[in-house]
C-alpha cells in the first residue's frame, strides 16, 4: 500500500487538493459519480514530517486527526468552486469508520471543539450539504 506516497515521494496538502480539483473537473457534471476523497489514508507530507498520516497512530494530541480535516476541507472546497454537487464521502483516519472521527480515539480537542459526540466530521463544512 503506497498511500499518500507516488514513486517513493510523500503528497502534500496541495498536491491532494489538486488532483481533487482535476478529478471534479472531469467527473463533476456526472450525477451517478461519487468522489470518496480517500480510504485508510497512510503517510503524505505535513507538519514538516514525510509518512505523516498513520491510520494505527492513537493521535491523543487530536493534531494529526485536524491536519486531516484540514486536507478533507480543502478538497471539499476546491470540488465546491467547480460547482460539482456530486455526493462526497469524508473517509476517518483511522481505517475509516465513523468512530474515528469520535473524540475518545483521536485526543480531547479540534478547533477547540471538546469532543462530546462526533464534533469532529461536525466540522467539515459542504455549501451543497453534499457530505
Amino acid at each position: 500500500d503506497n498511500g499518500l506516497r507516488h514513486a517513493g515521494v510523500d503528497a502534500t496538502r496541495a498536491q491532494f487538493v489538486s488532483l481533487w480539483k482535476a478529478i471534479a473537473a472531469l467527473w463533476g457534471g456526472n450525477p451517478r459519480i461519487i468522489f470518496g476523497l480517500y480510504n485508510e489514508p497512510r503517510y503524505g507530507y505535513e507538519n514538516g514530517q514525510n509518512g505523516y498520516f498513520d491510520p494505527d497512530a492513537t493521535d491523543q494530541n487530536g493534531t494529526m486527526i485536524q491536519f486531516w480535516r484540514e486536507w478533507m476541507q480543502e478538497a471539499i472546497d476546491q470540488i465546491r468552486v467547480l460547482s460539482a454537487g456530486n455526493l462526497i464521502l469524508v473517509p476517518g483516519l483511522h481505517w475509516t469508520g465513523c468512530a474515528d472521527w469520535s473524540g475518545e480515539w483521536w485526543g480531547e480537542y479540534l478547533d477547540n471543539m471538546s469532543n462530546t459526540g462526533n464534533t469532529r466530521l461536525a466540522a467539515l463544512t459542504d455549501p451543497y450539504n453534499n457530505i
